[in-house]
């Protein structure tokens, strides 16, 4: 085929690269654990976390080599971890992630899934007091972790945490859905800035998202139990 051919068919840029060289030649990651590095950074919030995020990254795609059999068939494996105060020991696919587990075999659905991609910022739970996006973590890397959820704040209603309250008092939930998440996320705001800004709160609770547009409430809800 003559290059004006090739041209033509979009096989050669006008650099004379082809697409695959292109990509390979300008180093660029296309896959799951570039993009969930990039999420878990914007997620945690706070300066000089490229140093943990690229850690992440890194211990990401060494589990998942080693735990994936010569097949490519997943192996099960045994992970202890804390969930709201309580020592658990589950049994986890390599490929399972936070969110699955917690929702499907620890029965704790109030951590929703939505994008699953790291978008929304639903399933947000603490990781070692960090918020951190379930649907991103794969299950086997928290061995050895304290996960909080949505179900940690408060024990009966009888007994409602801070933000729990401020939530209903504010009207700052609708349709419920974003709400784990975005108490989730002002719980480690609070613990990181015990006494923000509105400008801090909005910069902070930027990346949870709330699709029936409640977040001046949610705002104002954050700033009562701050102040």
């Amino acid at each position: 085929m003559s290059e004006k051919e090739k041209k033509r068919k979009g096989r050669v840029s006008k650099t004379g690269l082809s697409r695959r060289e292109f990509l390979a030649g300008t180093g660029i990651v296309i896959g799951g654990a570039a993009i969930g590095g990039t999420a878990l950074l914007a997620a945690c919030g706070g300066d000089g976390e490229t140093e943990t995020v690229t850690q992440t990254v890194t211990q990401t795609q060494t589990v998942t080599t080693t735990v994936v059999g010569p097949g490519g068939e997943a192996i099960e494996g045994i992970v202890t971890l804390k969930v709201n105060g309580e020592d658990i020991t589950i049994k986890t696919n390599d490929n399972w992630t936070l969110a699955y587990v917690l929702r499907e075999k620890l029965g704790l659905t109030g951590t929703k899934r939505a994008c699953d991609d790291g978008s929304c910022g639903f399933c947000t739970v603490l990781m070692d007091n960090r918020p951190v996006l379930a649907c991103l973590v794969l299950a086997i890397e928290t061995g050895g972790k304290s996960i909080e959820t949505v179900e940690g704040l408060a024990r009966n209603s009888a007994n409602l945490h801070p933000l729990q309250q401020a939530f209903i008092d504010h009207d700052a939930l609708q349709c419920g859905l974003c709400t784990p998440g975005q108490m989730m996320t002002a719980k480690a705001l609070l613990a990181f800035i015990p006494n923000p800004t509105d400008a801090q709160v909005r910069e902070y609770m930027a990346g949870a998202l709330c699709r029936c547009g409640a977040h001046p409430n949610i705002v104002a809800a954050i700033l009562e139990v701050a102040g």
